[in-house]
């Protein structure tokens, strides 16, 4: 399942089965997410489980006027909640 592979071209983000491996402050992260009617969310943990975040956001589909907004917004408050969970 770890076993990975390079998902979106240059982004340092890899692809396993079912999971997604993810640079992060304190080591690879290891999640998921999905988009569902309304919803975006993304879901992700430290490789010994202590740090988690889970964020959802109620715009989806996004309309392009504010997608990448959208999109920065998930990303900062992922990478927040990973920040202040319980350090590194």
């Amino acid at each position: 399942m770890k076993t990975t592979v390079d998902a979106f071209g240059a982004s340092p983000v890899r692809y396993g089965l079912g999971i997604i491996a993810t640079p992060g402050p304190c080591g690879t992260l290891w999640g998921n997410g999905g988009d569902i009617a309304g919803f975006a969310s993304k879901f992700q943990s430290s490789e010994d489980g202590k740090r988690q975040a889970g964020v959802i956001v109620n715009i989806n589909p996004a309309p392009e006027a504010v997608e990448e907004t959208r999109n920065q917004a998930l990303d900062a408050a992922s990478a927040e909640a990973k920040l202040v969970s319980d350090g590194c």
